[in-house]
């Protein structure tokens, strides 16, 4: 949505900002709900090795099912109070559980991509802290305006 080179309002590159934070979190997390129903297997490992919770590879399509439910909602701002702050919780939950290789980067057995996740963090918590102001594309906003309009 460029402006044609006029000026933009704060407000506006604000809204312009959190929509593609929305747009590109909701990306990276649907890679990991594909991969729930794709390789069931890694995510049992997945969840046994960094979660500590084992898990039967039958149920990992369920646990994605429940996720791709979670940020659908994220992604078209619906339910926003509760879909951003799941979607934070989940990321903080999956970034807490690779500490090791965050903090220890190029120790034997850890994984630097691991600490791509931090920023991802930070984008999660500062969505959720500005969801009154992520207004593109929103069906939360769009039923407020329309309420709005009713009233």
């Amino acid at each position: 949505m460029a402006n044609l080179g006029l000026p933009q309002t704060t407000e506006r590159k604000l809204q312009l900002s959190l929509l593609a934070m929305r747009l590109t979190i909701a990306y990276f997390l649907m890679q990991w709900v594909a991969d729930k129903f794709l390789n069931p297997d890694h995510t049992a490992r997945i969840f046994a090795f960094f979660y500590k919770v084992p898990i039967e590879v039958s149920v990992s399509p369920l646990i994605g099912g429940l996720q791709f439910i979670v940020v659908a909602a994220f992604l078209v701002g619906f339910l926003k109070p509760l879909s951003f702050g799941i979607v934070a919780l989940m990321h903080t939950v999956t970034t807490v559980s690779t500490w090791k290789s965050i903090i220890f980067p190029f120790a034997e057995g850890s994984n630097q991509l691991f600490s791509t996740g931090v920023p991802v963090l930070a984008a999660c918590w500062a969505l959720f802290a500005l969801r009154e102001h992520d207004v593109l594309f929103s069906i939360d906003a769009w039923r407020a305006s329309r309420k709005k309009n009713e009233a």
